[in-house]
């Protein structure tokens, strides 16, 4: 009995090693079947490694295939470099495929053209037939900014210490942070296109930025040409659209030294945090630390603005920043976090978040006049605040779209005939209406296509004459154009289009 049962054991055994075997049979015949029948590259800088490219090549066929030959169309004059089922080369004999299963082709880039679009084929031959997977893609000439290593592993980061004002030909790639010190002023003129880089350091934080630290960023845009900020992929493949993606790169930061900043016709996008401004505003100088005007910012994966007041001076000599006619939307964590206090104004703006590809439960708007230790669970700094929103419209998919927290310190806010989405729960913890003047509550302000990013108010929008005259600050909306969308004098919109009729 007990051999009988050994013998089983030893049968069983047998039988699933010869069942995790490679298949010996393969035939050179069938189709393949692949994830893409052309892989495209919206955008390749000249300056910077492309992305990697991935084709799977299936065998949906009920036979084990031998591939006779993977290789490139071009052969050595290819611009592509071939990753296929783990073996690095360009012509590749013998690959075998059991049925059912699936191998992986990595694609990458060592182009030297100049923006052009360049097409390439990848070749498979199964039994003399031959099937090809197409390579399309458009290459980008490009200045690259980058940060690199010196034999001690220790960064080089690109400083700006003199005044300087970046190319406007072609685009700028940036690879690790660009800092601004020493007193110096960093211009980037109608046109300026930057893409940055997905660099990590090595603690894995997303590290390409601008870094405004002893010295000034003036973004000088204009109508219909924007100075473009934003991830240096377009594209957009079976496994992921990179073009509207979020933290892709870090942002704007800018530190409790600099000064007198200025962003006017500007597009951020696909960040982590779109403008982070340290400290309120420089002391002895009577400008704000920054002031944004004709600007969008969306796609970040934290916040689209960040403020951190923590100023135990109080709020200084100017606001710390100061928004006119700005868009700020589709922010994964907050369109607004202001934390410790800290002085701000905002006039005919729009905060919208619509959760477009992720899911959010916290207010998009958070301001606070405190510091909180989570360790110790206590509150160990308290902060002046001075936050004012005039003539705008916060709104979104959550019931609340607001938290005001409250400790101790100066807590001077005010909601000017603003369109604000808030809980009406008459038990929930704080109530608001000491901050609201002459505001439009939970009223949907009806944009045109928020999907589509198009917060233009429709005719019959509650956000139409609901503001009061701000026309010696400015007489148009964001769009800027030449005058050609003035503001109403008497009565402004909320937001930051005004209406006007749209045509269908």
């Amino acid at each position: 009995m007990k051999l009988t049962f050994y013998f089983g054991v030893i049968t069983l055994f047998i039988v699933a090693l010869s069942a995790c075997e490679k298949p010996r049979v393969f035939v050179e015949e069938g189709m393949l079947d692949f994830s893409a029948d052309t892989l495209k590259y919206d955008s390749i800088f000249t300056t910077h490694q492309a992305p990697t490219g991935r084709l799977i090549v299936t065998n949906n066929t009920k036979k084990n295939v031998r591939i006779s030959r993977v290789w490139l169309n071009s052969g050595l004059d290819s611009e592509l470099s071939l990753i296929v089922d783990g073996v690095v080369a360009d012509d590749v004999s013998d690959v075998e495929l059991a049925k059912g299963d699936s191998l992986h082709v990595f694609v990458t880039f060592t182009s030297t053209e100049r923006d052009n679009f360049i097409e390439e084929f990848i070749n498979f031959e199964v039994g003399g037939e031959l099937q090809q997977v197409m390579v399309r893609a458009r290459i980008i000439d490009a200045y690259l900014i980058r940060t690199e290593r010196d034999s001690l592993g220790r960064y080089l980061i690109p400083v700006i210490r003199n005044d300087t004002t970046l190319p406007t030909d072609k685009f700028i790639v940036v690879d690790g942070p660009l800092v601004v010190e020493g007193g110096a002023t960093l211009t980037l003129a109608a046109g300026t296109r930057i893409a940055f880089t997905p660099f990590k350091d090595d603690n894995f934080n997303l590290f390409s930025m601008i870094y405004v630290d002893t010295g000034r960023l003036v973004i000088q845009g204009m109508p219909g040409m924007p100075v473009q900020l934003h991830s240096s992929r377009f594209d957009s493949t079976s496994f992921g659209d990179y073009k509207e993606n979020p933290g892709q790169w870090r942002g704007l930061w800018f530190t409790k030294n600099s000064y007198n900043n200025h962003i006017e016709h500007a597009l951020i996008k696909n960040g982590l945090i779109g403008i982070r401004i340290d400290s309120t505003a420089y002391r002895g100088s009577n400008e704000p630390k920054l002031t944004m005007k004709f600007t969008e910012i969306r796609n970040m994966a934290a916040y689209g603005i960040w403020g951190l007041g923590f100023d135990p001076n109080g709020l200084g000599d100017a606001p710390m920043l100061v928004m006119e006619n700005c868009l700020v939307h589709n922010c994964a964590e907050r369109t607004i976090l202001a934390n410790g206090g800290g002085n701000y104004e905002f006039y005919n703006c729009t905060f919208a978040n619509y959760n477009f590809g992720f899911i959010r439960r916290t207010p998009q708007l958070y301001a606070n006049n405190y510091l909180y230790d989570p360790v110790s669970e206590q509150i160990i700094g308290e902060y002046d605040l001075r936050f004012r929103m005039t003539n705008s419209i916060l709104y979104g998919t959550e019931e609340e779209e607001l938290l005001l927290e409250d400790f101790g310190k100066s807590f001077d806010v005010v909601f000017d005939h603003t369109l604000v989405k808030t809980s009406e729960d008459p038990e929930r913890m704080y109530d608001y209406s000491p901050y609201f003047l002459n505001h439009l509550q939970n009223m949907d302000p009806l944009f045109n296509s928020p999907r589509d990013f198009d917060y233009r108010p429709m005719e019959n929008s509650p956000v139409i004459d609901a503001g009061i005259d701000l026309s010696t600050r400015f007489d148009v909306d964001i769009r800027d154009n030449f005058g050609e969308f003035p503001r109403n004098d008497a009565t402004f919109d909320l937001g930051a289009y005004e209406y006007y009729p749209i045509e269908m």
